[in-house]
């Protein structure tokens, strides 16, 4: 009986979970921007466009993702998105890098943005001190 209990716990949490992907920080859409050209710039300078085609898994609908979705085109990768990809990793492109976002508050006026390209990460903290926000460090990346 404990462990019919115990497994239904687990199902009813399993279901309440939500991506772990997406915009959580409630910043500015210059904020946003800036976050988003980064970003790319980043992208561009590890990931060459001219031999890398991505596949966004997530919808990009807030205003990070939005910027980073046309910052992305700008510099002239070739971009699935969310909406004509499934999640499942059999309905990506061949030869497609998958890529997720996280942007969050880490507190105090700090804010990381996380993307995952493939088996990598990449991350970034920014500090907001009055109207500014700036890198708070170098990107970071785990391969």
């Amino acid at each position: 009986m404990q462990k019919q209990l115990l497994a239904a716990l687990c199902l009813i949490t399993a279901t309440a979970c939500t991506s772990p992907y997406g915009n959580y920080a409630k910043v500015t859409d210059s904020y946003n921007n800036q976050m988003a050209d980064d970003a790319a710039n980043e992208l561009v300078a590890l990931y060459p466009p001219a031999s890398t085609h991505l596949a966004l898994l997530q919808s990009a609908r807030d205003a990070y993702g939005v910027e980073l979705v046309s910052k992305l085109r700008e510099s002239g990768y070739a971009l699935e998105e969310a909406e004509k990809v499934s999640s499942k990793p059999k309905a990506i492109p061949p030869a497609s890098l998958p890529i997720h976002y996280t942007v969050d508050n880490i507190g105090n006026g700090l804010y990381r943005v996380t993307i995952s390209v493939g088996d990598h990460m990449m991350s970034r903290v920014y500090s907001v001190t009055g109207q500014d926000m700036l890198p708070a460090g170098a990107w970071t990346r785990k391969e």
